[in-house]
């Protein structure tokens, strides 16, 4: 499956929009190429992502993520009764959210690509490469650091003469402006007390919707927490939290099960 986010859609191109009814599934044949419209603009997500302060912020990030879930769910049933038709070929196309001023279209495409297109074992890697991705286009958008002659928002807003901001000493890399391509979550999501109080940037574990739907909430925290580290580090890491946490459940099973018989 295919998964695109443009501005337009092609008029020459005939696009069906979410539809559970049983007729339309039924007029359906198994040769025919699918091409769905998703109208992301009917979540009514707002026009920020962020508010004045932390508290509002995380509000309105947490509402989005039950939004774009709620969405992602009447996705997820279209696709699986178009497979029981044998329907394979299904092209989705997303409306771009720019006119929003948010990047929440890339948060559904993740949760799309995991599902559908990632294999069973690169499903975590996918979610966290989408995650940084989302980040990424977030802090572009509306310039949170705004690094120029690598001098940060804070530091020019108060007249500071210092030409370096959080990024060297977290990532240890040089600030160019650019978007950082040493990904790693707990480096993207930092926030400084100057975004936090005076902008009302802020993120938690729980604001991005394609880690809740993929990671376990001590998976979140840990991932969030593992600063200074590639992105193979931190996915070997969460992996092996993963297997110590499936062999304790498995333990405690075991021990369930001996006392009972």
């Amino acid at each position: 499956m295919i998964f695109t986010i443009d501005n337009l859609v092609d008029d020459t191109i005939n696009y069906t929009s979410l539809n559970l009814d049983k007729n339309y599934f039924a007029q359906i044949n198994s040769d025919d190429l699918i091409r769905v419209e998703l109208d992301f603009n009917c979540l009514n997500l707002g026009e920020k992502l962020y508010g004045k302060t932390k508290n509002e912020s995380i509000n309105i990030q947490k509402n989005n993520s039950k939004k774009i879930l709620s969405y992602y769910k009447i996705i997820k049933k279209f696709v699986k009764k178009l497979k029981r038709r044998g329907i394979s070929k299904i092209s989705f196309f997303v409306k771009n959210l720019s006119d929003k001023k948010n990047n929440n279209d890339i948060m559904l495409i993740g949760l799309l690509e995991v599902d559908f297109n990632a294999k069973l074992f690169s499903k975590m890697k996918v979610a966290y490469e989408y995650s940084c991705d989302f980040l990424d286009a977030e802090n572009s958008l509306n310039k949170m650091c705004d690094f120029h002659d690598n001098h940060c928002t804070k530091h020019r807003d108060k007249n500071i003469d210092k030409t370096t901001g959080c990024c060297p000493s977290f990532c240890k890399i040089r600030v160019s402006g650019q978007a950082c391509s040493h990904k790693n979550l707990a480096c993207k999501i930092f926030m400084c007390d100057y975004l936090i109080n005076e902008k009302g940037f802020y993120f938690t574990p729980n604001t991005l919707a394609i880690l809740q739907k993929h990671m376990s909430p001590l998976e979140r925290a840990i991932c969030f927490g593992t600063l200074c580290r590639t992105e193979k580090k931190s996915l070997r890491f969460l992996w092996l939290i993963r297997g110590i946490t499936f062999l304790y459940f498995i333990v405690i099973l075991c021990a369930i099960f001996m006392l009972i018989f």
